[in-house]
């Protein structure tokens, strides 16, 4: 039979594994943005797939011509803070740093720019002209 006392217990301890569940949940959830993962989002190949200047969008059909004449602009993010940005054939080294999951900055003989990094697009900022990027899959492949 059960009596007052045991449900009074049973209630208190279910309390207690609900308080210790949500405290390890919030350990867990804190834990979880660390740096090394943040930085992991950043880290590959990545290749210019838009740009905005002034307020105004270069439209896709001039991306593809810029392309298909051999003026690319790529963006390669290395593990060890190093990054190199490829644009027409030159070739601009430097170092980033992950601040977040979502921004970055990228700094090249002592002028730091913004990035941010939403929905798989990495977009660098400065000056009124962004560049948006989206990872290279066809980087490293023969």
């Amino acid at each position: 039979m059960i009596t007052m006392r045991t449900t009074k217990r049973r209630m208190a301890g279910l309390i207690v594994l609900a308080c210790a569940i949500a405290v390890l949940c919030l350990g867990l959830f804190a834990c979880g943005g660390s740096s090394a993962d943040a930085k992991k989002a950043y880290v590959g190949s990545w290749k210019l797939t838009g740009m905005t200047e002034n307020g105004e969008a270069i439209s896709q059909d001039d991306m593809a011509m810029m392309e298909a004449f051999g003026m690319t602009v790529s963006l390669t993010v290395s593990e060890d803070g190093n990054f190199e940005l490829m644009y027409f054939g030159e070739s601009q080294k430097g170092t980033w740093e992950a601040k977040s999951a979502t921004e970055a900055s990228f700094t090249v003989e002592g002028d730091t720019v913004p990035a941010a990094l939403k929905d798989g697009k990495l977009t660098l900022s400065e000056s009124g002209t962004d560049l948006v990027f989206e990872k290279d899959d066809s980087a490293g492949k023969s």
